[in-house]
């Protein structure tokens, strides 16, 4: 039979077999903590520069009509097209509304325009972009009945002119 020293067995003095055990799970939950912190930052870093080096280009409006009055409409603000981004997929980026455009490569596309790109909800109505190897842009925004309007109170025309920010290669 094994005498104790009065004291409980299985405490957290210096070089207890708890003390150790504790000390060897924060250690190890550390480390996974600070790899999982590595790879998350460094995911991130890897997204941040493909999107910079993506091909884009800022678009301005030179002319805005909201149903048929281009007088007194306001244009919007300037908007961005990503032309190509992950896995070939290009961009809308406007101040009320953005998201993935699609571009029409087919027998639909009117031979006139260089690049045609449309985005269409279900909601909010379709957007037209049409670009011709000057980059200068017809938009159409084509508002149903019972769609809600984010971009102008009804349907609405623009023209403008675009820039390269990042040219594709």
């Amino acid at each position: 039979m094994r005498k104790y020293s009065g004291k409980a067995p299985g405490g957290w003095g210096r070089g207890s077999p708890n003390r150790t055990f504790a000390i060897f799970l924060v250690s190890f939950f550390a480390l996974i903590a600070a790899g999982v912190w590595w790879n998350v930052s460094r995911v991130a870093a890897n997204r941040e520069a493909a999107a910079a080096a993506a091909p884009r280009m800022e678009c301005t409006f030179a002319q805005w009509c909201v149903d048929g009055d281009c007088a007194r409409a306001a244009p919007p603000t300037p908007f961005l097209i990503i032309t190509q981004g992950a896995f070939g997929r290009a961009y809308l980026r406007m101040e009320d509304r953005g998201g993935q455009i699609r571009g029409v490569f087919s027998d639909e596309r009117d031979p006139s325009y260089w690049r045609q790109y449309v985005q269409w909800s279900p909601d909010r109505g379709e957007i037209t972009v049409n670009l011709t190897e000057a980059l200068s842009f017809d938009f159409v925004y084509d508002l149903q009945d019972g769609q809600e309007a984010d971009i102008a109170t009804a349907s609405a025309t623009g023209s403008g002119q675009c820039i390269w920010i990042v040219e594709e290669g």
